[in-house]
Protein backbone atom coordinates (compact mmCIF):
# COMPACT_ATOMS: atom_id res chain seq x y z
CA UNK A 1 0.00 0.00 0.00
CA UNK A 2 2.90 2.16 1.05
CA UNK A 3 4.39 1.32 -2.71
CA UNK A 4 1.47 2.79 -4.27
CA UNK A 5 0.88 5.73 -2.44
CA UNK A 6 4.76 6.49 -3.25
CA UNK A 7 3.99 5.55 -6.80
CA UNK A 8 1.01 7.86 -7.18
CA UNK A 9 3.18 10.90 -5.61
CA UNK A 10 5.28 10.45 -7.96
CA UNK A 11 2.98 10.53 -10.89
CA UNK A 12 1.58 13.71 -9.53
CA UNK A 13 4.56 15.85 -8.91
CA UNK A 14 5.84 14.46 -12.66
CA UNK A 15 2.79 15.94 -13.92
CA UNK A 16 2.84 19.45 -12.00
CA UNK A 17 6.31 20.01 -13.44
CA UNK A 18 5.28 19.48 -16.78
CA UNK A 19 2.67 21.93 -16.60
CA UNK A 20 5.22 24.29 -14.75
CA UNK A 21 7.23 23.66 -17.87
CA UNK A 22 4.53 24.13 -20.27
CA UNK A 23 3.47 27.81 -18.76
CA UNK A 24 6.68 29.48 -19.09
CA UNK A 25 6.94 27.98 -22.89
CA UNK A 26 6.14 30.78 -25.02
CA UNK A 27 2.71 30.20 -27.25
CA UNK A 28 4.33 31.40 -30.46
CA UNK A 29 6.95 29.04 -29.97
CA UNK A 30 6.49 25.27 -31.30
CA UNK A 31 8.28 22.36 -30.58
CA UNK A 32 8.07 19.83 -34.03
CA UNK A 33 10.11 16.84 -35.14
CA UNK A 34 13.24 18.04 -36.07
CA UNK A 35 12.90 21.36 -35.82
CA UNK A 36 10.99 24.51 -34.01
CA UNK A 37 8.66 27.39 -34.90
CA UNK A 38 7.84 30.84 -34.10
CA UNK A 39 5.57 33.62 -35.90
CA UNK A 40 5.24 37.51 -35.86
CA UNK A 41 1.30 37.41 -36.65
CA UNK A 42 2.87 37.92 -39.97
CA UNK A 43 5.57 35.26 -40.87
CA UNK A 44 6.37 31.86 -39.91
CA UNK A 45 10.20 31.44 -38.86
CA UNK A 46 11.39 27.96 -38.99
CA UNK A 47 14.77 26.67 -37.15
CA UNK A 48 15.86 22.99 -37.75
CA UNK A 49 18.26 21.02 -35.87
CA UNK A 50 20.60 21.07 -39.20
CA UNK A 51 20.58 25.07 -39.37
CA UNK A 52 23.63 27.12 -37.78
CA UNK A 53 23.11 27.45 -34.33
CA UNK A 54 20.63 30.89 -33.62
CA UNK A 55 19.35 31.09 -36.92
CA UNK A 56 16.00 30.34 -38.68
CA UNK A 57 14.23 30.43 -41.76
CA UNK A 58 11.25 32.09 -43.18
CA UNK A 59 8.91 29.03 -43.69
CA UNK A 60 5.74 31.02 -44.87
CA UNK A 61 2.63 33.81 -44.46
CA UNK A 62 0.24 33.17 -41.76
CA UNK A 63 -2.14 35.77 -42.44
CA UNK A 64 -5.06 35.03 -44.22
CA UNK A 65 -4.60 37.86 -46.77
CA UNK A 66 -1.27 38.60 -48.41
CA UNK A 67 -0.04 42.24 -47.34
CA UNK A 68 0.83 44.34 -50.37
CA UNK A 69 4.55 44.56 -48.67
CA UNK A 70 6.19 42.17 -46.86
CA UNK A 71 9.51 43.22 -45.08
CA UNK A 72 11.38 40.49 -43.63
CA UNK A 73 13.25 41.32 -40.55
CA UNK A 74 16.91 40.50 -40.12
CA UNK A 75 16.11 38.80 -36.13
CA UNK A 76 13.04 36.47 -35.50
CA UNK A 77 10.51 36.74 -32.64
CA UNK A 78 12.68 34.26 -30.61
CA UNK A 79 16.09 36.32 -31.68
CA UNK A 80 17.47 34.22 -34.04
CA UNK A 81 19.06 35.37 -37.06
CA UNK A 82 16.86 34.87 -40.39
CA UNK A 83 19.39 33.17 -42.53
CA UNK A 84 17.06 32.01 -45.71
CA UNK A 85 13.44 31.75 -47.38
CA UNK A 86 12.69 27.57 -47.23
CA UNK A 87 10.96 26.06 -50.03
CA UNK A 88 8.27 26.74 -51.08
CA UNK A 89 7.57 29.63 -48.86
CA UNK A 90 5.62 32.04 -50.69
CA UNK A 91 4.18 29.19 -53.35
CA UNK A 92 1.14 30.35 -54.53
CA UNK A 93 1.21 33.45 -52.77
CA UNK A 94 0.59 37.06 -54.10
CA UNK A 95 -1.10 35.83 -57.26
CA UNK A 96 -4.10 37.80 -56.61
CA UNK A 97 -3.25 41.01 -57.48
CA UNK A 98 -5.28 43.56 -59.90
CA UNK A 99 -2.78 45.58 -62.62
CA UNK A 100 -5.22 48.21 -63.85
CA UNK A 101 -5.67 49.29 -59.67
CA UNK A 102 -2.08 49.19 -59.18
CA UNK A 103 -2.66 46.39 -56.40
CA UNK A 104 0.71 44.47 -56.68
CA UNK A 105 2.52 43.12 -54.22
CA UNK A 106 6.63 43.82 -53.00
CA UNK A 107 8.99 41.46 -50.86
CA UNK A 108 12.33 43.46 -48.97
CA UNK A 109 15.30 40.94 -47.59
CA UNK A 110 17.31 41.56 -44.91
CA UNK A 111 21.02 41.46 -45.72
CA UNK A 112 21.31 38.19 -43.40
CA UNK A 113 19.90 36.72 -46.13
CA UNK A 114 21.97 33.82 -47.50
CA UNK A 115 19.80 31.24 -49.89
CA UNK A 116 16.28 31.25 -51.27
CA UNK A 117 14.90 28.23 -51.36
CA UNK A 118 13.21 26.26 -54.33
CA UNK A 119 10.10 26.99 -55.48
CA UNK A 120 9.92 29.96 -52.54
CA UNK A 121 8.06 32.21 -54.53
CA UNK A 122 6.43 29.76 -57.48
CA UNK A 123 3.29 31.06 -59.18
CA UNK A 124 3.39 34.76 -57.42
CA UNK A 125 2.12 36.19 -60.22
CA UNK A 126 1.38 39.85 -59.14
CA UNK A 127 5.39 40.23 -57.24
CA UNK A 128 6.89 43.25 -58.93
CA UNK A 129 9.55 43.97 -56.87
CA UNK A 130 12.27 41.74 -54.46
CA UNK A 131 16.16 42.52 -53.67
CA UNK A 132 17.95 39.82 -53.22
CA UNK A 133 20.87 40.47 -50.89
CA UNK A 134 24.20 40.60 -51.30
CA UNK A 135 24.79 37.37 -48.98
CA UNK A 136 23.01 34.90 -50.96
CA UNK A 137 24.81 32.23 -52.49
CA UNK A 138 22.22 29.53 -53.36
CA UNK A 139 19.24 29.98 -55.46
CA UNK A 140 16.82 26.94 -55.85
CA UNK A 141 14.69 25.53 -59.06
CA UNK A 142 11.80 27.50 -60.04
CA UNK A 143 12.41 29.67 -57.04
CA UNK A 144 11.01 32.49 -59.72
CA UNK A 145 8.64 30.14 -61.54
CA UNK A 146 5.86 32.64 -63.47
CA UNK A 147 6.85 35.47 -61.57
CA UNK A 148 5.27 37.32 -64.29
CA UNK A 149 5.84 40.85 -63.25
CA UNK A 150 9.16 40.64 -61.52
CA UNK A 151 10.57 43.25 -63.68
CA UNK A 152 14.40 43.72 -62.83
CA UNK A 153 16.68 40.82 -61.33
CA UNK A 154 19.75 41.28 -59.66
CA UNK A 155 21.87 38.05 -58.63
CA UNK A 156 24.44 38.42 -56.59
CA UNK A 157 28.46 37.80 -56.72
CA UNK A 158 28.80 34.58 -54.78
CA UNK A 159 25.62 32.86 -56.38
CA UNK A 160 27.72 29.46 -59.02
CA UNK A 161 24.14 28.30 -60.32
CA UNK A 162 21.26 29.52 -61.96
CA UNK A 163 19.20 26.24 -61.79
CA UNK A 164 16.19 24.88 -63.53
CA UNK A 165 13.65 27.14 -64.39
CA UNK A 166 14.64 29.72 -61.81
CA UNK A 167 13.42 32.65 -63.55
CA UNK A 168 10.41 30.73 -65.79
CA UNK A 169 8.10 32.91 -67.80
CA UNK A 170 9.33 35.85 -65.77
CA UNK A 171 7.55 37.89 -68.41
CA UNK A 172 7.84 41.55 -67.63
CA UNK A 173 11.94 41.00 -67.05
CA UNK A 174 13.29 43.49 -68.62
CA UNK A 175 16.97 43.27 -67.67
CA UNK A 176 19.00 40.48 -65.52
CA UNK A 177 22.79 40.85 -64.27
CA UNK A 178 24.14 37.48 -64.10
CA UNK A 179 27.67 37.52 -62.06
CA UNK A 180 30.84 35.93 -62.88
CA UNK A 181 30.46 33.98 -59.90
CA UNK A 182 27.92 31.83 -61.95
CA UNK A 183 29.21 28.66 -63.71
CA UNK A 184 25.90 27.09 -64.78
CA UNK A 185 22.83 27.94 -65.86
CA UNK A 186 20.09 25.23 -66.12
CA UNK A 187 17.28 24.13 -68.25
CA UNK A 188 14.95 26.68 -68.58
CA UNK A 189 16.10 29.16 -66.48
CA UNK A 190 15.17 32.25 -68.39
CA UNK A 191 12.98 30.61 -70.70
CA UNK A 192 9.82 32.73 -71.96
CA UNK A 193 11.13 35.88 -70.50
CA UNK A 194 9.63 37.69 -73.67
CA UNK A 195 10.66 41.12 -72.62
CA UNK A 196 14.14 40.36 -72.11
CA UNK A 197 15.97 42.32 -74.51
CA UNK A 198 19.81 41.06 -74.26
CA UNK A 199 21.85 38.81 -72.24
CA UNK A 200 25.85 38.89 -71.31
CA UNK A 201 26.90 35.56 -70.40
CA UNK A 202 30.13 36.48 -67.74
CA UNK A 203 33.59 34.29 -68.75
CA UNK A 204 32.99 32.02 -65.60
CA UNK A 205 30.34 30.11 -67.10
CA UNK A 206 30.85 26.37 -68.39
CA UNK A 207 27.26 25.04 -69.35
CA UNK A 208 24.28 26.25 -70.85
CA UNK A 209 21.18 24.15 -70.39
CA UNK A 210 18.40 22.55 -72.70
CA UNK A 211 15.86 25.59 -73.32
CA UNK A 212 17.62 27.83 -71.11
CA UNK A 213 16.76 31.14 -73.27
CA UNK A 214 13.76 29.40 -74.92
CA UNK A 215 11.22 31.55 -76.51
CA UNK A 216 12.69 34.89 -75.48
CA UNK A 217 11.18 36.63 -78.15
CA UNK A 218 12.72 40.12 -77.55
CA UNK A 219 16.42 39.15 -77.14
CA UNK A 220 18.10 40.92 -80.11
CA UNK A 221 21.27 40.11 -78.51
CA UNK A 222 23.30 37.23 -76.81
CA UNK A 223 27.26 37.56 -75.83
CA UNK A 224 28.61 34.14 -75.24
CA UNK A 225 32.33 33.52 -73.85
CA UNK A 226 34.66 30.89 -74.92
CA UNK A 227 34.56 29.22 -71.53
CA UNK A 228 31.22 27.63 -71.96
CA UNK A 229 31.96 24.29 -72.88
CA UNK A 230 28.33 22.93 -73.41
CA UNK A 231 25.10 24.58 -74.68
CA UNK A 232 22.24 22.90 -73.89
CA UNK A 233 19.54 21.67 -77.05
CA UNK A 234 17.20 24.39 -78.68
CA UNK A 235 18.81 26.77 -75.80
CA UNK A 236 17.70 29.82 -78.10
CA UNK A 237 14.64 28.34 -79.92
CA UNK A 238 11.61 31.09 -80.30
CA UNK A 239 13.97 33.58 -79.99
CA UNK A 240 12.63 35.26 -83.27
CA UNK A 241 14.28 38.69 -82.96
CA UNK A 242 17.62 37.30 -82.04
CA UNK A 243 19.88 38.26 -85.17
CA UNK A 244 23.36 38.66 -83.92
CA UNK A 245 25.16 35.99 -81.06
CA UNK A 246 28.89 37.21 -80.35
CA UNK A 247 31.04 34.24 -79.16
CA UNK A 248 34.48 34.81 -78.07
CA UNK A 249 35.75 31.68 -79.00
CA UNK A 250 36.57 30.06 -82.86
CA UNK A 251 34.34 28.88 -85.32
CA UNK A 252 35.29 25.08 -84.54
CA UNK A 253 34.75 25.74 -80.93
CA UNK A 254 31.15 26.71 -81.29
CA UNK A 255 30.31 23.54 -83.46
CA UNK A 256 32.05 21.78 -80.53
CA UNK A 257 29.84 23.08 -77.84
CA UNK A 258 26.27 22.52 -79.19
CA UNK A 259 23.81 19.70 -78.65
CA UNK A 260 21.60 19.67 -81.17
CA UNK A 261 19.81 22.77 -82.88
CA UNK A 262 20.10 26.00 -81.11
CA UNK A 263 17.58 27.87 -83.04
CA UNK A 264 14.05 26.75 -84.88
CA UNK A 265 13.66 30.36 -85.58
CA UNK A 266 15.65 32.44 -87.88
CA UNK A 267 19.18 32.14 -88.43
CA UNK A 268 21.51 34.60 -86.29
CA UNK A 269 24.70 35.13 -87.30
CA UNK A 270 27.18 33.70 -84.92
CA UNK A 271 30.37 36.41 -84.99
CA UNK A 272 33.11 34.07 -84.05
CA UNK A 273 37.04 35.35 -83.12
CA UNK A 274 38.14 33.43 -86.36
CA UNK A 275 35.07 34.93 -88.61
CA UNK A 276 31.01 34.57 -88.71
CA UNK A 277 28.61 31.89 -89.70
CA UNK A 278 25.88 32.62 -91.40
CA UNK A 279 22.94 30.79 -91.04
CA UNK A 280 24.22 28.36 -88.04
CA UNK A 281 21.45 26.10 -86.51
CA UNK A 282 23.88 24.35 -84.55
CA UNK A 283 24.12 20.33 -84.87
CA UNK A 284 20.86 18.48 -85.16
Amino acid sequence: MKRNKTSIWRRTLSCLLMLTLLSVIPLSLVSCSGYTETNDGTLLYRSYRSDPDNTCRVASLVTSEDPETVVVPSTAPDGKTVIGIDDDAFNGHFANGDVSSGKLYAMQLPETITFIGARAFYGSSYLYYINIPDAVQSIGKEAFYLCVYLQTVSIPQGVERIEASTFWNCCCLTSIVIPDSVTYIGPGAFQDCISLTSVTIPGSVKEIGDCAFGKDTSLTSVTIPDSVKSIGWMAFHGCSALTAVNYAGTQKQWNKICDGALFNTGAPVIHCSDGDVAGELGRS
